[in-house]
């Protein structure tokens, strides 16, 4: 689906939508809860549509310094209102499979 490249300071990721709206979605940096730390959630902003790559656009965030790199994983989730990833709702206690 896409290219990410990580630092200590930042997130970069290409993502190809092809005929998908991209306000559908959500693209995000996402490290699960380690130890004590809780799990990390950050919406990527949308920077870019990538030249000659219909479809395809450049989300960046900025990146929290305090977890490696490596505990990230770039994700795209639907994004309207009152949706809710499943495996996060029954974390929260609102349900899921």
């Amino acid at each position: 689906m896409g290219q990410a490249e990580w630092s200590y300071d930042h997130f970069e990721v290409q993502i190809f939508f092809a005929d998908l709206d991209p306000k559908a979605v959500r693209v995000e940096p996402y490290a699960d809860g380690v130890g004590t730390s809780p799990q990390v959630r950050q919406q990527m902003q949308c920077a870019a549509p990538l030249v000659g790559s219909p479809g395809g656009y450049l989300y960046r965030a900025a990146a929290s310094t305090v977890r490696p790199p490596t505990d990230y994983t770039p994700r795209v989730i639907p994004h309207f209102d009152g949706a809710a990833v499943t495996l996060e709702a029954a974390r929260a206690g609102h349900g899921g499979p």
